[in-house]
């Protein structure tokens, strides 16, 4: 019943707007979202809603007749809402969602709240966390992760990728002398973030080339790893965001250069069962459309 009472909503919006894509803008939904709840609302009703066209749709008569109908749905699916607003958290759909905390300073937590602030029928349940969590076991409905996740239960989507920034301060620097080049990375210290690889991997014209010094301290926190990296414990790859104000600062700087920095994958995790209506599927279809790639 809730999804045909959705589907109701976004016909009404798709009349108001007069374009699919203009519903999909409003609603914060992909095109394809919009198109397939519509589908789905003229396969309940056997009639068609709208003549489409590549420019512009337009109502049927039977469109035009239902139209009426479903703004007074919607208008009293309002009300009721503003009637129990007390109580409505209670009964709203929770979608847990998953991230590592240092992304509250990206630009994909500002689109997340946009998803969250215009759906107020969900209650967004979102952890912040460095740990990898088991998304199975835990019931995460949608995880962002940092890497190439490799597992036959889950999917992914890719987002664009971060660049990675092999940094280091001007007084560790000054102790232990400054790289000559990156074959001599092997002679540093190195601040190690545990949820991945200790390896740094560089990409130049001819091949791909990794390397990792003597790992210094290790910790599960990306906010622990750049602190300690401006402390003076070593090197450390950390994702350019993290780092703008130290970097501006003169606290963190790129010995290398910035033609050593490398690209940090950034997916979308979900469980293979995610339903093509749920909330869950909504997100990730908003996340990949606004996606800025």
């Amino acid at each position: 019943m809730i999804e045909r009472l959705k589907s109701i909503a976004i016909f009404v919006a798709v009349v108001d707007e007069g374009s699919f894509r203009g519903a999909a803008r409003r609603l914060l939904l992909s095109p394809s979202v919009v198109s397939q709840h519509i589908t789905n609302l003229e396969e309940l009703l056997g009639t068609a809603l709208f003549y489409r066209s590549t420019r512009a749709v337009s109502l049927t008569k039977e469109g035009s007749d239902f139209y009426d109908i479903a703004v007074r749905m919607t208008n009293s699916g309002k009300e009721a809402l503003a009637l129990f607003s007390g109580t409505a958290r209670e009964r709203l759909v929770v979608l847990r969602v998953s991230m590592p905390s240092t992304l509250y300073q990206h630009s994909l937590f500002g689109r997340i709240s946009d998803f969250a602030a215009a759906r107020p029928g969900i209650l967004l349940d979102l952890q912040l966390t460095d740990r990898m969590e088991n998304i199975l076991e835990e019931g995460i409905d949608v995880a962002i992760r940092g890497g190439v996740i490799a597992d036959s239960e889950l999917m992914t989507r890719s987002l664009l990728p971060e660049p990675g920034l092999l940094v280091a301060s001007p007084d560790y620097l000054t102790r232990a002398g400054w790289p000559a080049g990156f074959d001599d990375l092997a002679n540093f210290d190195f601040i190690s973030f545990a949820p991945v690889r200790d390896i740094f991997r560089h990409q130049d014209q001819d091949a791909s080339r990794e390397i990792w010094g003597r790992t210094a301290v290790r910790t599960d926190s990306m906010e622990a790893v750049k602190r300690m990296a401006v402390a003076g414990l070593g090197f450390a790859l950390i994702p350019g965001f993290v780092i703008t104000e130290e970097l501006e600062s003169g606290t963190l700087c790129e010995p290398l250069g910035e033609s050593f920095r490398t690209k940090i994958p950034l997916q979308l995790v979900w469980p293979s069962n995610v339903s093509a209506t749920s909330p869950a599927r909504d997100l990730i279809d908003f996340l990949v459309a606004t996606d800025p790639r």
